[in-house]
């Protein structure tokens, strides 16, 4: 209802990051859309920026990760989120997992770490995951650590 975008849009882009999440695309796509709608004409993205690398990870699922990218590569004020977001753009999860661990976002670091899908990111998703009690990204986790062996 605010319908300012640098306070809508972190919403927006976690909107689409869980629609992609339990496998509703449709919803994921329009969720990306208004996102991206949202933050084309700003001159400057501020806090619309915080999320944006749910909002990359959501659109990486659904091929229109360039569209993100090319949002965040004309913002001069980089932050954490907004590098991130890059790196997920990029399909470096393992980067988008460093950047947020860096700044302390333990949650994030872990989803990248698991999504990345490397042996040692996806152990170390899995510590994590066990240490909340995240049973969706423990059992994901697990799966994947008994693909590799």
């Amino acid at each position: 209802q605010a319908g300012e975008p640098q306070s809508l849009n972190p919403d927006v882009a976690n909107a689409a990051c869980a629609f992609t999440l339990v496998g509703n695309r449709q919803r994921a796509d329009e969720a990306v859309t208004e996102a991206l709608d949202n933050l084309r004409p700003l001159r400057h993205l501020g806090f619309g920026a915080i999320e944006s690398h749910s909002l990359a990870w959501a659109a990486l699922q659904l091929g229109r990760e360039a569209e993100v990218a090319e949002v965040l590569e004309r913002e001069s004020l980089e932050s954490v989120w907004q590098r991130a977001g890059l790196a997920v753009a990029a399909r470096d999860l393992h980067a988008a997992a460093e950047i947020m661990a860096a700044k302390g976002f333990k949650t994030d670091a872990a989803f990248f770490r698991l999504q990345s899908g490397g042996e040692a990111d996806v152990r170390r998703a899995l510590d994590f995951h066990r240490g909340v009690g995240a049973t969706r990204y423990i059992r994901q986790a697990e799966e994947l650590l008994a693909v590799k062996t």
